[in-house]
C-alpha cells in the first residue's frame, strides 16, 4: 500500500513538471513571436520620426520660417515687374511716403533695364512724372554723368525738364565739382539757369 502511495505521489510530480515545462515553453514562444518593443498600449507609443519632430529646438523651426520668407521677397530682376510695382506703390502710398519706395524700384529698374525704366518714366502722365524724372537722372549720373546731362538737357521745356538738370548738377558735383560747374557754365542753358543750378551745387560741393 504504501509503495503504492508512492508510485502515486511520483506520477503526480512528474506531470505537474511535465505541465510547468510546456507552459513556459509556450510562453517563450508568445514572446518571440511579439514584436520587439511592443508595448501593451500601443497608443501609447511614439515613433522614431515623431519624437525627433517633436524634439526639434524651436529656434530652428524659427530660423527655417524666416530663410523661407527671405526667399519668397528677394526675387532675381528678371522675375520682376517694375512698372507694376511701381504702379502699385503710387497708386497705395500717400505722398509723404511712396519716395522712398519710388527711389528704390527706380533704382534697381534703372539697374537692370535703363531704357526700360527711361522710357516708362517719360511716357507717365501722372503729377509725379517730375519726381520719377528726377530719380532718373540720379541714377544715371552715379553711372555716367556725361550721359545724364545731355538726356537731361533734350527734355522738353518744363518743370520735369529743371528738377532732371537740378539732380543732374547737384549729384555730379558731389563727385567731380569741377566738371559739373564747366558743364553748367558751358551749356546751352540761359543765364538764369546757370545761375540757379551754379547756387544749387554749392551746397554739394565738398569742402577743401
Amino acid at each position: 500500500m504504501a509503495i503504492a502511495k508512492i508510485k502515486t505521489a511520483g506520477i503526480g510530480i512528474l506531470i505537474a513538471l511535465l505541465i510547468g515545462t510546456t507552459c513556459i515553453v509556450a510562453v517563450n514562444e508568445i514572446q518571440k513571436r511579439q514584436a520587439p518593443g511592443a508595448s501593451k498600449k500601443p497608443g501609447i507609443v511614439v515613433s522614431p520620426a515623431k519624437q525627433k519632430v517633436e524634439d526639434k529646438p524651436e529656434s530652428s523651426k524659427l530660423e527655417t520660417k524666416d530663410k523661407t520668407k527671405s526667399a519668397k521677397v528677394k526675387q532675381p530682376p528678371s522675375a520682376r515687374n517694375f512698372q507694376a510695382e511701381m504702379e502699385e506703390v503710387l497708386a497705395r502710398l500717400p505722398e509723404e511716403r511712396y519716395f522712398t519706395e519710388i527711389d528704390k524700384i527706380i533704382t534697381e529698374w534703372f539697374d537692370y533695364d535703363k531704357g526700360g525704366a527711361i522710357k516708362w518714366s517719360f511716357s507717365m502722365t501722372d503729377p509725379r512724372r517730375t519726381l520719377i524724372l528726377g530719380i532718373v537722372a540720379s541714377c544715371w549720373v552715379e553711372k555716367d554723368p556725361v550721359a545724364a546731362s545731355e538726356w537731361a538737357m533734350k527734355l522738353p521745356e518744363g518743370n520735369a525738364k529743371d528738377n532732371a538738370l537740378g539732380q543732374v548738377a547737384y549729384n555730379w558735383a558731389g563727385k567731380e565739382p569741377d566738371k559739373a560747374k564747366n558743364w553748367i557754365e558751358t551749356s546751352s542753358l540761359s543765364q538764369d539757369q546757370k545761375d540757379k543750378l551754379l547756387k544749387s551745387i554749392e551746397l554739394n560741393i565738398p569742402k577743401k
